[in-house]
């Protein structure tokens, strides 16, 4: 199998393997399974590796029957499960690493294969496409530990595991999506292993909760997140946004981006992760497939956008920033009302001995969380409005957010010009310009939105930019410019339009091609007169 003979096998050489032994799994199960199989993180199997997948596939399943888990007559509870390992006193050093997770993973994957699971919510058969935390706790994680009355991260850990990652999580996400968005989470922030994530599902002791019922500030999931350990919060979104309208959740984005931040002196962060669902956008004239996404906090004020295999284009989903810049958390919800009171007084600061009262429905505490937060989804929203021409909602994002009017997104960081530039997008282009959006904002490789333009004939567009003083001889890493992508494309208007605002028809490339020597090759002559 290891074809460059490196002693290693990447994902494409394990690839036919694994489908080979699996083959109902799609590309996206596939990929995770390898995620879990890579043990070091290093996205390749070592020799040791690939004899642990191998034996795991070969040798008898070591498990056993256990009373209390309906479901080990069809699939044994395997010895991982069968004992707890640890006792962590503290519930905010149990985190957990990926590979603990996937293996509970594969377990799930297999009973639900073979023994039917009704969600309560739905009423219909659980399947591994559908699965999460609401069927997980219930099914899996409180009876494999109802033995011990201890939380699972002490069936598998050996002893504290102080997590780097609080994991903000709204329990509806489909369990399969969580798993491939933290692994490609860890995959990004290239920290060295073992890494921890402090999962509330897995560290709590889901048979005693009792430490959720006292101060606020007291629960794990706030001391995880104030930790010096812990190097910031990821948060898993679904499409609607449920996590940050689940009131918890909104304590965890409120201590992570406010008091930890000014305790730590600015140094914890919040990642967002999305799962991109299939079709939503093209690229290269194909559909771009689903997969994990990434909005990474720079720890600057700024984030910057990942995405699995670039190669076949997606953003972070539009729509979950369309929804996110909505977001209102005083409308937040909460199982227990107590909750919802006592969390919204904590954020508007008030006196203890009110807290019997309702919380006040707008105070000027709750302007700034709902500012900070619906900020991180601002750069793809003012991108949406650009491409949808919805003016009145791109002026009102651009007043409320003006620093974010340049912020990229997307494989390519494109910026909201780029994309007007692109779509041709007039009406937009000038609001943006006159927003003082910067006409020379490059994406990666280089473009600017001048070369866009120039490069989809969008002379109208080019003729704003070129008024907003964008500078017409900008270009590529590459060395082509506007110039060069005129007479490539043979849009005599556009090179025109190009040449009357002084552009440079000897700028050379990297390669030390000119314009004029394209036109010469194409036979182009209304270009080279």
């Amino acid at each position: 199998y290891d074809k460059n003979r490196n002693g290693k096998l990447s994902f494409a050489e394990l690839y036919p393997v694994l489908k080979a032994r699996e083959p109902s799994l799609t590309d996206q199960k596939v990929r995770a399974m390898f995620n879990g199989l890579d043990k070091n993180n290093d996205d390749s199997l070592d020799f040791d590796e690939f004899v642990d997948y191998v034996c795991s596939k070969t040798a008898p399943m070591k498990g056993k029957v256990i009373h209390g888990v309906p479901w080990s007559t069809a699939v044994p509870v395997p010895r991982a499960y069968q004992t707890r390992s640890s006792h962590i006193a503290e519930t905010e050093q149990r985190g957990m690493t990926l590979q603990q997770l996937a293996a509970l993973a594969e377990l799930i994957q297999a009973v639900l294969q073979k023994v039917a699971i009704t969600s309560k919510f739905t009423k219909e058969r659980v399947t591994w496409d559908t699965v999460n935390m609401y069927d997980i706790d219930p099914h899996f994680v409180q009876p494999l530990t109802l033995p011990f009355r201890s939380s699972f991260v002490e069936l598998v850990a050996k002893g504290p595991q102080i997590p780097h990652w609080f994991v903000s999580h709204w329990w509806g996400t489909e369990f399969c999506q969580t798993v491939a968005l933290l692994n490609f989470h860890l995959k990004q922030r290239l920290m060295p292993s073992p890494l921890f994530y402090w999962i509330c599902t897995f560290a709590n002791n889901q048979h005693d909760l009792s430490e959720l019922t006292g101060s606020l500030l007291e629960t794990p999931f706030v001391k995880v997140i104030m930790a010096n350990e812990a190097v910031g919060t990821v948060t898993v979104f679904d499409a609607k946004v449920t996590t940050l309208r689940r009131i918890w959740c909104v304590l965890e984005n409120y201590v992570s981006t406010v008091t930890a931040v000014e305790a730590k002196s600015g140094k914890h962060v919040y990642d967002i992760v999305a799962w991109l669902p299939e079709g939503q956008g093209k690229y290269a004239g194909k559909p771009v497939p689903a997969k994990p996404t990434l909005r990474m906090d720079l720890g600057n004020g700024m984030m910057r956008e990942h995405v699995l295999d670039e190669e076949t284009g997606g953003a972070f989903p539009l729509s979950v920033s369309i929804e996110g810049i909505k977001l209102d958390i005083h409308k937040a919800e909460a199982t227990r009302r107590e909750d919802w009171t006592h969390i919204l007084h904590l954020i508007a600061e008030t006196p203890a001995s009110e807290w019997t009262k309702d919380p006040p429905e707008t105070c000027e505490a709750y302007d700034r969380i709902n500012l900070k937060a619906r900020g991180m989804f601002a750069a793809g929203a003012i991108y949406a409005a650009t491409t949808n021409d919805d003016m009145e909602r791109l002026e009102q994002l651009l007043a409320e957010f003006p620093d974010r009017k340049d912020e990229c997104i997307g494989s390519d960081c494109a910026s909201p010009l780029h994309a007007a530039a692109f779509k041709n997008r007039l009406q937009a282009l000038q609001v943006l310009l006159e927003a003082r959006a910067n006409p020379d904002v490059l994406k990666d490789g280089g473009a600017s939105p001048i070369f866009i333009a120039a490069q989809y004939a969008h002379d109208d567009a080019l003729k704003l930019l070129l008024q907003a003083r964008g500078d017409v001889n900008l270009s590529r890493q590459d060395g082509f410019g506007p110039v060069h992508i005129a007479v490539q494309t043979e849009s005599i208007s556009t090179l025109q339009v190009l040449l009357q605002a002084a552009a440079n028809p000897d700028q050379q490339s990297l390669k030390g091609g000119t314009p004029l020597l394209i036109a010469t090759q194409k036979g182009d002559l209304e270009a080279v007169k």
